[in-house]
């Protein structure tokens, strides 16, 4: 009953199908809890979706997988696809590094189901969730099971440089930078950029997960104060993990 009072509740207010709702995990308590910021203005995405240049040859891509293969086909610099599948087929493109690995669903965004598989060096393994022990022969059944039908990918997992350190107390921390083109043929142009700063504990900086967002001035690389992503009101000067000083800092290798 109360899982039924949830999917009725969820579609009236945010006008969200079931099947929506089960693509954004929504039917866990916890991410219920925050919808809201899980939830795509619908009316700022089609805004979005009139304005976006539909240059033919520069596809709009979300799904990872086809990211990755677009990548490959014009050498663009990107998160290397060790293994990609779907119930159908798994393909392994790479031989395992001796390393942590980073497993996502190909068709999620926001950071969701994504889980990290860290490397035993002593005894050659990975664990994945509740310490299960995987090894190379293990890994791709590892994975078949913990997306079911959904496609997938598996990636190294990337850290970031030690000049980068305090920005974060594991996860990865990004930049993110908007372009755009002033008519149909003419050059990218920066429009703005931000950082995104992952929170003690997590493995993504995702905003809505509970990362911290800071924008970047483009002529200087400085840092504004930092905003959280469900208290607009909030901000912060410094990283609350690190405790190191973030506004009007200069982003380093900006």
């Amino acid at each position: 009953l109360n899982q039924f009072c949830a999917y009725v509740w969820l579609q009236w207010r945010h006008n969200l199908s079931i099947a929506e709702q089960q693509a954004q995990l929504l039917t866990l308590s916890h991410r219920r809890a925050n919808a809201a910021g899980h939830i795509p203005c619908r009316e700022h995405q089609a805004l979005m979706d009139l304005c976006m240049a539909r240059i033919e040859g520069s596809p709009y891509i979300f799904e990872k997988q086809e990211f990755g293969q677009y990548c490959v086909r014009h050498h663009l610099p990107a998160a290397i696809n060790l293994a990609e599948g779907t119930r159908a087929e798994i393909t392994q493109h790479h031989p395992w590094p001796k390393n942590d690995l980073f497993l996502k669903p190909a068709n999620l965004g926001k950071g969701q189901g994504a889980e990290v598989l860290r490397y035993e060096a002593d005894s050659r393994i990975w664990l994945g969730a509740n310490d299960e022990r995987l090894d190379p022969s293990t890994i791709l059944a590892y994975t078949r099971k913990q997306f079911n039908d959904g496609p997938w990918v598996l990636q190294p997992r990337l850290r970031n440089a030690a000049t980068w350190q305090s920005f974060t107390t594991g996860g990865l921390a990004t930049t993110r930078v908007v372009t755009g083109r002033l008519h149909r043929k003419g050059p990218p142009v920066v429009i703005g950029a931000y950082l995104r700063l992952p929170r003690k504990g997590a493995i993504v900086d995702n905003l809505c997960d509970g990362g911290i967002g800071a924008m970047i001035e483009l002529e200087t690389g400085r840092l504004s104060k930092g905003e959280d992503y469900f208290d607009h009101d909030r901000e912060y000067t410094m990283h609350p993990d690190t405790g190191v000083p973030s506004e009007s800092m200069i982003l380093p290798g900006f």
